[in-house]
């Protein structure tokens, strides 16, 4: 779950800055 959430956050990050899901 821990985890889950931290990918989730810099998943988060990620969208704001690109506005695509490239961190994925």
């Amino acid at each position: 779950a821990v985890r889950q959430v931290s990918c989730g956050a810099v998943h988060a990050v990620a969208l704001s800055e690109d506005g695509l899901l490239q961190a994925w």
